[in-house]
């Protein structure tokens, strides 16, 4: 994408938009400022019925559970990645010189 020189705009030195930022910091502030006070709101709304908490609390332990599961396949996975590789390694040694890795 072809970037415009946007002197016109007040752009210092001719910069593009894309090299100053394009977004006043302090509207940028302002607006993240605005949005995390409605999903606090929102978080704290939903979090005052019972049944979303524990609907809540029931989806977190399914989560760290699912979480817990994939790290343990992807360990083991792992670990047989590093047998097969130090028995091939074992083979190959071994064919050199007739000896074998503990």
């Amino acid at each position: 994408m072809k970037e415009m020189k946007h002197k016109a705009q007040g752009r210092k030195g001719g910069a593009t938009m894309h090299q100053q930022g394009g977004i006043n910091p302090i509207v940028g502030a302002t607006v993240g400022a605005a949005v995390g006070g409605v999903v606090g709101a929102a978080a704290a709304v939903a979090l005052s019925d019972k049944d979303t908490r524990e609907k809540i609390k029931t989806a977190a332990n399914n989560l760290k559970d699912q979480a817990t599961q994939k790290m343990k396949d992807m360990q083991g996975k792992a670990q047989n990645v590093a047998e097969i590789t130090k028995k091939e390694a074992q083979k190959q040694l071994a064919g050199k010189d007739g000896k074998k890795i503990k």
